[in-house]
C-alpha cells in the first residue's frame, strides 16, 4: 500500500446480526489485489474501463461478512486504488486483525481473456 496510507478498519456500528454486534472498528482483512497493467494486457482496450496502471487493493469484513444488503454495510469494506506502484511499501497487517480474518490462503492468479455467454434454454420436455 502507499506508504501514507493507514490500513482499512470496518465502522464502529452496532450490527443486529453479527458475531459480536459490539466489537467495535477492527481492521479488514486483505482479500486481493490487481495489478491493472496485467488486467489491461487480457482485456481490449476497448472494452476495459479501469486504468492502464496502478493497483486495486479490496479489504472486507471477513469477520462478520455483511452480505451489503444494508446501506450501512458500505462501511465494511473498502477498494484503494494505488496509482503509482513505485510509491508502494509492503504492509503488515495490524494486530487487532482477528485470527479468522488473517488466515485467508494466498495464491496468484493468472490474467487471460476469456468469453462468458449466456447459457442456452433447456429445452422442456412434455408427455
Amino acid at each position: 500500500m502507499p506508504e501514507e496510507t493507514a490500513w482499512p478498519r470496518r465502522s464502529d456500528r452496532v450490527r443486529e446480526f453479527a458475531m459480536e454486534p459490539a466489537l467495535g472498528t477492527i481492521s479488514l482483512a486483505f482479500l486481493a489485489q490487481v495489478d491493472l497493467a496485467e488486467a489491461a494486457e487480457a482485456l481490449p482496450a476497448d472494452e476495459n474501463p479501469l486504468p492502464a496502471s496502478g493497483l486495486l487493493s479490496f479489504f472486507y469484513d471477513a469477520y462478520d461478512q455483511p452480505w451489503g444488503f444494508d446501506p450501512e454495510d458500505r462501511h465494511d469494506f473498502r477498494v484503494i486504488y494505488s496509482g503509482s506502484t513505485e510509491s508502494l511499501v509492503p504492509a503488515t497487517p495490524p494486530e487487532d486483525l482477528p485470527e479468522v480474518c488473517a488466515a485467508l490462503p494466498s495464491r496468484r492468479l493468472p490474467s487471460s481473456e476469456s468469453r462468458a455467454y449466456p447459457a442456452r434454454p433447456r429445452k422442456r420436455c412434455t408427455t
